[in-house]
Order: structure tokens, then sequence, then C-alpha cells
């Protein structure tokens, strides 16, 4: 093989990695960035409980209230934890989506059209995040990915 022919076989395999490169640090820092979000929500959740729990009180879900506290603030802080280091991503993610789904469709219109400003806007961002993160996967920069590669 001649000079010509190594650069172009090293061109076009750099070329590829490079490729697979960027589109796996994407899906890495959007992950990471989705669960600095979920963790964050549920730091603050954790904090003002008696605000969540009269945001839960005012919408269509007022029985169960104290688990669905519990719940929506323990998964995310878990899956916000979870889905940062790439720990059974896929499964973290399917739980946040009944969270998400219903603040959009149930509590925020509860609270009315003023709170749409930050809150949906939020909301909507992660939910799109979060089908985003999903379709992809967790990357090659992930924990399920090493223990694919070094466990299983």
């Amino acid at each position: 093989m001649g000079i010509v022919q190594r650069f172009q076989h090293w061109s076009h395999h750099t070329r590829e990695d490079l490729t697979s490169n960027r589109e796996d640090l994407t899906s890495t820092v959007l992950r990471v960035i989705l669960g600095l979000i979920l963790l964050g929500k549920g730091i603050a959740f954790l904090s003002n409980a008696d605000e969540l729990r009269s945001m839960i009180m005012n919408s269509r879900f007022s029985a169960g209230t104290t688990f669905l506290v519990s719940y929506v603030t323990f998964a995310h802080i878990f899956g916000g934890v979870f889905i940062i280091v790439g720990l059974l991503t896929r499964i973290v993610l399917l739980l946040q989506l009944p969270i998400l789904i219903g603040a959009l469709v149930f509590i925020l219109p509860a609270q009315g059209i003023s709170t749409f400003n930050g809150a949906f806007f939020l909301t909507l961002l992660v939910l799109i995040l979060l089908l985003y993160s999903l379709v992809v996967g967790p990357g090659e920069v992930s924990m399920d990915d090493y223990m694919k590669k070094h466990l299983l």
C-alpha cells in the first residue's frame, strides 16, 4: 500500500472516529445536563415539600399525595444521579416519563397561564431531552456501556 492509499485510509477512519466521537460527546453532555436538571429539581422538591404537596393537591391527583410527593422527589434525585453516571439509563428515563407528562398535562395547567413562562418550558425542555436520551441511549461514556463491555 502506497503512501497516498495509507493517508486516504487513515483520513477516512479518522473522520469516522471524529464524527462518532462528536455525536457521543453531544449525547453525553445532553444526558449529564438532563441529570443535573432532574437532580436540582429533586433537591428543590425535597427542600420545599409543602409547595410540591400544594401543587399536587390543587390538581386532579389529590388522592395519594404523600406517595406522589415521595415518588417525584426521590425519582428526580436518584434518577438524576443515575442519568449523570449513565447507570440503568433507559429504565430511569422511563420512570421519569409519567412525572413529566403528568406535570405538563395536569399540574402546570391547574396553576394557570401565568406560570407557563418558566416552569412549563423547563418541563417541556426536560421532556424533550428525556425522549432524546431514551432514543439515543446512554452513549459510550456511561456505566451501562462499561458494564456491557467489561462485566457482562
